[in-house]
C-alpha cells in the first residue's frame, strides 16, 4: 500500500515537471525500492533514500549535465529537488501507512521503524516550512527591489526628459518672438543663429499662418530640392498649435533615405497682436537624448522606448522597435508601478521556473503629453540570483535529510539492541533465578525500556533483598547497644563541645548546669553562674513576667523565643532560645539551648534595607514594559476602532505583549534570587543578551523614531561567566536611559530630531570584552558626571527616575559578573563603557 501511494505521489510530480526522463526515472524508484522492501526487509524511507544516492542522483546527472548540456547549477537544482522531493513522498506514503495501521490495528508496525520515520519527519516538515516561508519572503524583496530601482530611475529620468523638452521649447519660442519682429532679410540670419546656438536642433524652418514654407536653415544640399514654397497646411498638429499657441512636440515621421528614419520635432507659435501668424518649427536629433538613456541603463539592461502620443516608437534600445506600435501594458500607471506578474514557465530540463514578465513605468514627456516614454525592467537577472541562492539551500537541504536519515537508522538500532537484549534476559530468568545465579541486565539510557527493566529486576531481587533486610536488623540491634553503652561519653562530649550555649534549669529557672560556651559567652565563673536564676542574666528591656513562657512550656513540652542575654560587664548579646522540657534523672528539668543571633539581626536590618532597594528596582525594571504594554494595547485599539486588525498584526500583538510580560516575570524571578548567595552562574554570551534587550524594546524604539545601530566587533561573541539576565537588565537600564536622554534633548529643542543608539561589541584587548552604549541625547553635566552611580540619585525626578537604575548595573557588573563600568566624558555622544572579562569561545 505504502508502495502504491508513493505511485501516486510521483505520477503527480511527473506531470508537474511534464519531462519523459522524469517519468522513467519515478517508475525506476517505484521497482527498486518495491524490491528492497519486499526482498531485502529495508524499511521504504530507507530504501527510496538508497534509490536516489545510488541511481537516482548519478542518472540525473549523466541526463541533465553530460546529454543535454545543461550548466552544473542547474543540474544540481534539479538532481536536489527531484532527490528531496522523492523521499518527502515516500515519507509521507510510509506516514499515512502506518497511521492507518495505527488506528486499524490490522498490520503490525516495527518500533525501529516508527522511531525513524517520526525523527525524519520532524526534521523534514519543519526544514520545508522554513523553506517555504523564506521564499515567500524573497520574492516580495525581489519584487521590492525591482520597484525601488525602476521608480529611482523613473524620476531620474523624467527630470532629465522634463528639462531637455522644456530648453528646446525656450530657445524655439525665443527665436518665434524674434522672428515675429524680423523682416524678411534678417529672418535667415535669425534662423543661422539659432541653429548655431543650440546643437539639438538639426534644421529650423519658418511657416507663414497657412502652413506654407517661407524660409530654413541650413540650405539644402547639392542636388536636393529647396522646400521653400511648401504648403504644410495639412499637419494634424496644426489646430493645435492654432488653438493653444503654446510650443508643442511633434508626433514622428519619416523620412526616406534608403531605409526609413524617424523624425521629430519642436513647433512653437509666431504671434503677431496676440494672433497666429505663423511657427517655427525645429527638427530635432536625438543622439545627446539617447547617449544619456544609454548611460542611465547600461548597468542594469532595462529597456526604455520613446513614442508619440499615437504610440509610434521615436527611439528605443529594444532591437526591432523603430517606427512601431509598442504594446504598452497598463499605461497610466504612476512611474515606478509594478505591471508585471509572476508565471510559471519551462526551462530546456524540462523543471517548473519561476519568472517574471518585465516591470514597466511611463512617464509622461511635454506639458500637453505629445510623448511618452516607457521604462521597462526585465526580471531575468533577478530569477537568476534567486535560481542560485535556491540551488545551494536545496542543496543544503537535501544533505540535512540525508544525514538525519543516517542518525535516526543509528538511533532506532541502537534502542532496539537493547530491548533485544531483555529478550534474550528474560528468556532464561525462571531458571537463573532457581539456581541462584547472577543476572547481568542490560543498561540503557531510554525511560520505557529502563522502568520495565527495573520492574523485572525488581521481581528477581525480590528474595535476595529479603535476606539481606534480616541481616541489616541484626547489625541494628548489635549497634544500638554499642550506642547504650557509648551515650554518656557522648552525652558530654556533645554538652561541653556544642557551638551554642546550653543551659539546664529546674522548673522556676534556676540554673542548675551550663556548658563551657554559655560560661565563656556571659563571663561569669561557673560557681556564680549555676547559683544565678535565668531571669538574672536578661536584659532590662528583655526582663518580663515568665508565666507565659513556663504555661507554654509545661503544655506544649518544647518553647522557642527571642531574648537578649547580658553579660557580667553588662553588654547585651542578642539570642534565640529553644527550650524544651526533659527528664533529667528523677526530676524534669528544662533544657534550653541558647544560640547567638547579632549576625542574624545585622543581616536581616541589611536585608530589610535590600528588600526596599529591590522593590524600587522591580518597579525602575517594570515601567519599560508597562509602558510597552500600554503602547501596544493603545495602538491596537486604534486599528481595532478603524477595523484594520488583522490575524497577522493579532499574532505579532499577542507575541510582544506576552514577550513583555514573560520578561516581568522574569525580572522578578532574578531580583528574588539576586541577594542570595548561592545563585547558580553560567557562561553567558553578552552579545546574544544584548540583541534580546534590543528585541524587548524595538516596539518603543520604533514608536519615538529612534535608529539603534548594533556593530559587533571582532571577538564579539565571547562568552562571559556570570548572569545572563542579570546583564540583559544593566542593557535595558543603559538602552532606556539613552531613549529618555534623547526625548528629553527633543523636548528641550521642541522639534523631532534623529534619535540614534548605537552599541557597541568588541574585544579590544586579549581577555577582556569590551561594549559602548552611545547616544545623540541631551547629554550629561560635569557636575552631574561623578555622582551617576550613586544610589538614589537621579535627573529625572519630574518623570518618575527613582535613582536605582545605574547604581544597580554597577552592582551586577562589578559584583555579579566582576567587570567594570564608567561613563566616559568628553564624547560627541553621551557613552557608557563596559568591560567584562571573558572565557571560552562559544
Amino acid at each position: 500500500m505504502g508502495c502504491a501511494v508513493a505511485a501516486v505521489a510521483g505520477m503527480v510530480t511527473c506531470l508537474n515537471y511534464g519531462h519523459p526522463f522524469v517519468m522513467l526515472l519515478l517508475i525506476a524508484e517505484v521497482a527498486s525500492v518495491w524490491f528492497l522492501v519486499a526482498r531485502r526487509n529495508i524499511s521504504m524511507v530507507l530504501a527510496d533514500t538508497c534509490y536516489w544516492l545510488l541511481i537516482g542522483i548519478p542518472a540525473i546527472y549523466l541526463m541533465f549535465h553530460l546529454a543535454l548540456r545543461l550548466p552544473y547549477g542547474s543540474t544540481t537544482m534539479t538532481m536536489a529537488k527531484l532527490t528531496v522531493n522523492g523521499i518527502a513522498n515516500a515519507l509521507a506514503a510510509r506516514m499515512l501507512f502506518m497511521g492507518w495501521a495505527a488506528y486499524s490495528r490490522s498490520v503490525p508496525l516495527s518500533y525501529r521503524e516508527i522511531v525513524q520515520n517520526l525523527f525524519s519527519l520532524f526534521v523534514l516538515l519543519p526544514s520545508l516550512v522554513i523553506l517555504a516561508v523564506s521564499s515567500r519572503a524573497d520574492f516580495k524583496e525581489t519584487e521590492r527591489a525591482i520597484s525601488t530601482s525602476l521608480n529611482q530611475d523613473s524620476q531620474r529620468i523624467d527630470k532629465l526628459m522634463e528639462t531637455w523638452a522644456l530648453n528646446r521649447k525656450q530657445n524655439l519660442t525665443v527665436l518665434a518672438q524674434t522672428l515675429s519682429a524680423a523682416t524678411s532679410g534678417e529672418i535667415r540670419n535669425y534662423l543661422l543663429l539659432a541653429t548655431g546656438s543650440d546643437p539639438s536642433f538639426k534644421q529650423i524652418a519658418l511657416m507663414d499662418a497657412n502652413g506654407e514654407v517661407v524660409a530654413f536653415y541650413p540650405p539644402p544640399r547639392q542636388g536636393e530640392s529647396s522646400e521653400v514654397g511648401l504648403n504644410l497646411a495639412d499637419r494634424r498638429y496644426l489646430p493645435l498649435l492654432r488653438a493653444s499657441l503654446t510650443p508643442i512636440l511633434s508626433d514622428v515621421s519619416f523620412s526616406w533615405n534608403g531605409s526609413p528614419r524617424p523624425r521629430v520635432a519642436v513647433l512653437a507659435p509666431v504671434v503677431k497682436k496676440g494672433r497666429f501668424a505663423g511657427y517655427v518649427c525645429g527638427v530635432i536629433t536625438l543622439q545627446q537624448t539617447r547617449a544619456l538613456l544609454d548611460k542611465f541603463t547600461e548597468h542594469t539592461e532595462k529597456i526604455y522606448t520613446l513614442s508619440d502620443k499615437n504610440g509610434r516608437v521615436i527611439m528605443t534600445n529594444r532591437p526591432a522597435e523603430l517606427g512601431a506600435s509598442p504594446s504598452i501594458e497598463n499605461a497610466g500607471r504612476p512611474p515606478g508601478s509594478l505591471l508585471g506578474k509572476w508565471r510559471r514557465e519551462t526551462d530546456s530540463s524540462g523543471a517548473m521556473v519561476t519568472a517574471a514578465a518585465d516591470y514597466r513605468s511611463k512617464i509622461v514627456v511635454g506639458e500637453l503629453g505629445e510623448w511618452t516614454l516607457t521604462l521597462e525592467q526585465p526580471a531575468a537577472p533577478f530569477r537568476r540570483a534567486l535560481y542560485a541562492k535556491y540551488t545551494e539551500r536545496f542543496t543544503l537541504l537535501l544533505l540535512v535529510l540525508i544525514m538525519s536519515l543516517g542518525l535516526a537508522e543509528f538511533l532506532s538500532r541502537r534502542i532496539m539492541t537493547n530491548l533485544e537484549q531483555l529478550l534474550q534476559v528474560t528468556r532464561a530468568l525462571p531458571s537463573r533465578l532457581a539456581s541462584g545465579a547472577s543476572v547481568s541486565w542490560p543498561e540503557t539510557s531510554v525511560f520505557e525500556a529502563s522502568y520495565l527493566i527495573g520492574n523485572f529486576r525488581e521481581m528477581a531481587d525480590s528474595l535476595k533483598d529479603q535476606f539481606k533486610r534480616i541481616q541489616a536488623a541484626n547489625d541494628a540491634l548489635a549497634r544500638q547497644t554499642t550506642l547504650l553503652q557509648e551515650s554518656e561519653e557522648k552525652y558530654r562530649l556533645l554538652f561541653d563541645s556544642a557551638n551554642d550555649a546550653i543551659f539546664i534549669t529546674d522548673i522556676g529557672g534556676r540554673i542548675l548546669e551550663a556548658n563551657p560556651l554559655a560560661i565563656e559567652r556571659l563571663g561569669y565563673p561557673r560557681p556564680e553562674l549555676t547559683g544565678m536564676c535565668i531571669t538574672e542574666v536578661e536584659t532590662n528591656e528583655e526582663r518580663r513576667p515568665r508565666e507565659e513562657p513556663r504555661e507554654r512550656l509545661l503544655e506544649t513540652k518544647s518553647v522557642t523565643y527571642e531574648t537578649a542575654h547580658r553579660r557580667k560587664d553588662g553588654a547585651p548579646v542578642p539570642t534565640e532560645v529553644s527550650a524544651r522540657l526533659i527528664q533529667w534523672g528523677d526530676r524534669p528539668v528544662v533544657l534550653s539551648i541558647c544560640r547567638d543571633i547579632t549576625e542574624r539581626k545585622r543581616a536581616y536590618e541589611a536585608r530589610v534595607i535590600a528588600m526596599s532597594d529591590l522593590i524600587s528596582a522591580i518597579a525602575h525594571q517594570w515601567r519599560q514594559p508597562l509602558s510597552t504594554l500600554g503602547m501596544i494595547i493603545q495602538r491596537t485599539h486604534a486599528l481595532g476602532s478603524r477595523q484594520e486588525l488583522s490575524p497577522e498584526y493579532l499574532d505579532e500583538f499577542k507575541a510582544s505583549a506576552m514577550r513583555q510580560i514573560r520578561y516581568m516575570s522574569e525580572t522578578i524571578d532574578e531580583f528574588r534570587d539576586f541577594y542570595r548567595p548561592d545563585k547558580e552562574r553560567q557562561d553567558f554570551s553578552p552579545a546574544a543578551c544584548i540583541e534580546e534587550s534590543l528585541k524587548l524594546l524595538e516596539a518603543q524604539f520604533a514608536h519615538h523614531g529612534i535608529e539603534v545601530q548594533l556593530t559587533r566587533g571582532p571577538g564579539s561573541d565571547l562568552l562571559v561567566h556570570g548572569g545572563g539576565n542579570e546583564f540583559k537588565q544593566v542593557m535595558l537600564n543603559l538602552l532606556g536611559n539613552a531613549r529618555d536622554a534623547i526625548q528629553e534633548r527633543r523636548s528641550r529643542q521642541r522639534g523631532p530630531e534623529r534619535g540614534i543608539i548605537r552599541v557597541t561589541v568588541a574585544s579590544n584587548r586579549p581577555g577582556m570584552l569590551n561594549i559602548e552604549v552611545n547616544d545623540n541625547g541631551c547629554g550629561v553635566s560635569e557636575e552631574t558626571a561623578p555622582r551617576l552611580f550613586a544610589p538614589y540619585f537621579t535627573t529625572k525626578k519630574e518623570s518618575g527616575g527613582t535613582g536605582i537604575g545605574l547604581y544597580l548595573s554597577r552592582t551586577i557588573i562589578e559584583e555579579s559578573i566582576g567587570g567594570t563600568i564608567r561613563f566616559v566624558p568628553n564624547q560627541e555622544m553621551t557613552t557608557f563603557h563596559i568591560e567584562l572579562p571573558t572565557g571560552k569561545q562559544p
